[in-house]
């Protein structure tokens, strides 16, 4: 598939990365792009790659111009694989998994060895013996080439028309290097796939490389570059010591130039003046800064009400694959209310039950005259705050403290190691599956989890009852503790549909807020850790609010009494 790129424009923020661009990639061939740290060229694959969507005005990529997909002219984006620098595995599924994660949502089915049995599920381990990537060991456990090599597999089986490699060699050793350049050299050929790499390591795909662009950001265009250039540039850093001044390629040349510092120094912004045209984006991009600040509170509403919206339609669980379904609602339904959610619940209803039973009973005022008269409104009291208000308040906190930073941390990482943009690639949508997963995790996690420490509450309160007064007995506690809940012919306690309600929208805003902030772009590793801190302060604040607004209304009645 042929990629004729006229016209592109791209800037990242106020800087301009490209401009008025024309380049092409020719049909099942390997190209190579170069260019200098930071010059923008893994910003142009995303752009290629369709992550960067063209439309959108409060986007971090601005791109214009036309991308021709193939020699017919359509500029509809094909199937494609993107091998990303650091490699995008969905840590809790295992090596097979995230093969066969591709194969489910492949529209075509995967090229496979004639020899192997036609079946996903035999093709998914072919592709692991294939690339000789262990399938009983954990992915965190995988060496830096198996995990890239098991990224390739999943892209792979995924059927692209398009394979594009972002650093596929960083961090590896240059044995191991080489191994991985001839691995997409061969993966080139064998599948017939137009393969476009970025890359510094020059070395490793010199002999297989068919044709090679450079990204010049000093004229900030990308250019075809022949390879006797990319040859006398590695022979000159190879004959010369390091502090030496070294001299660069010029682009569409077969000469070096002699005015350059280092083998990429012309590929550096360079402090020239700036161009009508640049000083004309420039322009434009402070007029619309200055535009999104001003409307920072129409689109928060508008944010609102769209996640809102949104939530509604997620609720109906629509998985294109239910077994893949089932299997994400269980991974964050663990996150949300697994062993230690219930433990941790079960912990703080049992604390609970105890500080207000004992301090109660043991610190009543006049407890000899008092005790007799008001011994069986107490404990109806503490059985109707622990049911109505004290349970419901520190479960709706704990989840929205706890549950909320858990998932956070799985999304969040997500975001910031690429799976969320893989996912998309393969076809995988995460928002019929993640956002629908963590709304009923939440929804059922929140209601489970209330229960547990009311449980909990209740042994503890009979406990303390029993150690506090022996002679009344546990059919005295509980006639009193449940007679202000009890309703005459019913299954449930007085004041059940509105606990329930408080809890489902407590549950409801805390999985909209978790998922709406964890999907924010995440540049840096400490931008999850402060989505987490982030996460947890909105989520308390909105379980606290609901309570207190619930209150108003659900305790109206018992106020008038």
């Amino acid at each position: 598939m042929t990629i004729r790129v006229t016209g592109l424009d791209v800037a990242v923020g106020q800087r301009q990365l490209l401009s008025k661009t024309n380049f092409e990639i020719a049909s099942g061939k390997l190209t190579v792009l170069v260019g200098g740290s930071g010059s923008g060229k893994s910003t142009l694959l995303r752009v290629l790659a369709g992550l960067e969507p063209q439309s959108d005005p409060f986007a971090r990529v601005f791109w214009s111009g036309s991308i021709d997909w193939n020699d017919e002219g359509t500029r509809t984006i094909p199937r494609i694989g993107l091998v990303f620098q650091q490699p995008a595995l969905i840590d809790e599924l295992s090596s097979l998994q995230n093969i066969q994660l591709a194969i489910d949502h492949c529209d075509l089915q995967p090229s496979i060895n004639p020899s192997a049995k036609d079946s996903n599920h035999d093709s998914a381990r072919w592709w692991l013996e294939h690339l000789e990537v262990p399938s009983n060991v954990k992915i965190s456990r995988l060496s830096g080439g198996q995990r890239q090599r098991l990224s390739l597999a999943q892209v792979l089986a995924g059927k692209p028309k398009v394979l594009i490699y972002d650093e596929p060699t960083t961090g590896l050793d240059a044995h191991t290097a080489q191994k991985v350049a001839r691995l997409i050299h061969q993966t080139q050929i064998e599948e017939g796939i137009t393969s476009i790499v970025v890359t510094h390591d020059y070395g490793s795909f010199l002999p297989i490389a068919d044709d090679w662009l450079i990204l010049d950001n000093a004229k900030r265009v990308v250019s075809p570059c022949n390879r006797e250039s990319i040859t006398r540039m590695l022979e000159e850093v190879a004959s010369q010591p390091t502090n030496q001044t070294r001299r660069n390629i010029a682009p569409d040349s077969g000469t070096p130039s002699s005015n350059a510092s280092s083998p990429e120094s012309k590929l550096t912004v360079t402090s020239s003046p700036a161009s009508k045209g640049e000083i004309s984006s420039s322009s434009k991009s402070l007029i619309r800064h200055a535009i999104e600040h001003i409307q920072v509170p129409f689109v928060l509403l508008g944010a609102c009400f769209e996640w809102s919206i949104f939530a509604m339609f997620a609720l109906l669980p629509r998985f294109p694959k239910w077994k893949w379904g089932i299997r994400f609602l269980l991974h964050y339904s663990r996150l949300v209310y697994g062993g230690t959610g219930l433990i941790y619940l079960a912990i703080s209803g049992l604390i609970i039950g105890f500080v207000s039973t004992f301090f109660t009973l043991k610190y009543m005022p006049y407890k000899i005259y008092t005790e007799p008269l008001l011994m069986e409104e107490l404990m109806g009291v503490i059985g109707f705050a622990l049911y109505r208000i004290l349970i419901p308040v520190l479960t709706s906190v704990l989840v929205a403290a706890r549950c909320s930073a858990a998932v956070s941390a799985d999304l969040g990482n997500k975001v910031y190691g690429g799976q969320i943009e893989s996912m998309r690639l393969i076809q995988v949508p995460p928002s019929q599956y993640l956002f629908t997963s963590v709304l009923w995790a939440f929804l059922i996690g929140t209601c489970l989890l209330n229960q547990v420490a009311y449980c909990a509450a209740e042994f503890s309160s009979l406990s303390v009852h029993l150690a506090l007064q022996p002679a009344l007995g546990a059919p005295y506690w509980g006639h009193y503790f449940h007679q202000p809940l009890r309703l005459n012919d019913s299954w449930h306690y007085e004041g059940f549909w509105w606990l329930t309600n408080k809890l489902l929208l407590s549950a409801l805003g805390t999985a909209v807020l978790t998922y709406a902030l964890a999907l924010r772009p995440k540049l840096a590793s400490n931008d999850v850790s402060r989505t987490i801190t982030t996460t947890i302060l909105w989520c308390t604040l909105w379980v606290l609010l609901v309570h207190m607004l619930s209150a108003f209304v659900e305790f109206e009645g018992y106020v008038a009494r």
